[in-house]
């Protein structure tokens, strides 16, 4: 990947409008279900009813693994919308799609190209990711390396100086684990863990720190919730928002999901 910016991988290809950009992730707490089975990405959803149009992924917690710099939100949007740039998308009508905690990704992303061409914005089952989900996040993490009895840190609220203090617990912890298990030889593998730890709570940190400030939006987002979910939607107001009600656990939800993000 070019460091200089974000990766937008093609899932389908086609001439038809929309082109869908779809923002998820795979192997984190949001991974979805759709129709009661593990679907993984919703861009892998979509693709099987796509008709003709692209859809892209764009997996913020992938491009950011490895990436030693912390990057807030605005900055990774502006990656993005020039990854769109690269590939033509800027200036065609186009779908952005954000699925729980990539919602405010999705906004700044829809909110830039905007500029440049029509642009609508669909929020799959969005969460805001605030103080608290972080900190539990971080203790769920901890607990599935075995640390859950281990006092937890008082985290800086400053977004980088608290991703390098979990980091450095996450290490911790990952070598006592190894040392447990016997993995003397496993340096590589738990590297690349931390490496995944250390994204996805950065990608939470830079949400988090996104949401404190205002951020003015033309564009009505659609939200498709759970009938029994409430719609968080950053920087708006549920009245402002098309809300959409789906049954995410009945088989027929892939179906209703690409009727409302693929037209």
């Amino acid at each position: 990947m070019d460091r200089a910016g974000m990766l937008l991988e093609r899932v389908t290809d086609g001439d038809g409008e929309p082109i869908v950009v779809v923002i998820d992730f795979l192997g984190t707490a949001s991974a979805g279900k759709f129709g009661g089975q593990s679907a993984g990405k919703l861009s892998q959803v979509l693709a099987a009813r796509s008709a003709g149009r692209r859809i892209y992924q764009a997996d913020p917690v992938s491009d950011l693994t490895g990436l030693e710099e912390y990057l807030d939100l605005p900055a990774l949007a502006v990656r993005y919308c020039r990854a769109c740039e690269r590939e033509g998308i800027a200036g065609t009508r186009v779908t952005v799609v954000g699925h729980c905690a990539s919602a405010a990704l999705a906004m700044l992303v829809a909110q830039r190209l905007a500029g440049h061409g029509r642009t609508r914005v669909v929020l799959v089952q969005p969460t805001l990711a605030d103080w608290d989900m972080i900190g539990e996040e971080f203790s769920r993490i901890r607990a599935s390396l075995k640390a859950a009895g281990a006092s937890a840190p008082v985290l800086s609220r400053s977004p980088r100086s608290a991703l390098d203090e979990m980091e450095r617990v996450l290490r911790q912890d990952l070598a006592e684990l190894a040392g447990s298990m016997g993995l003397a030889d496993s340096t590589a593998m738990m590297a690349e863990l931390l490496d995944r730890y250390r994204a996805w709570l950065g990608f939470l940190l830079g949400t988090s720190e996104a949401l404190l400030d205002r951020h003015d939006h033309a564009l009505r987002p659609v939200v498709i919730v759970g009938a029994d979910e409430t719609a968080t939607v950053p920087w708006t107001a549920p009245q402002a928002c098309d809300i959409r009600l789906v049954e995410f656990y009945d088989d027929a939800v892939a179906g209703q999901l690409a009727e409302c993000i693929l037209r």
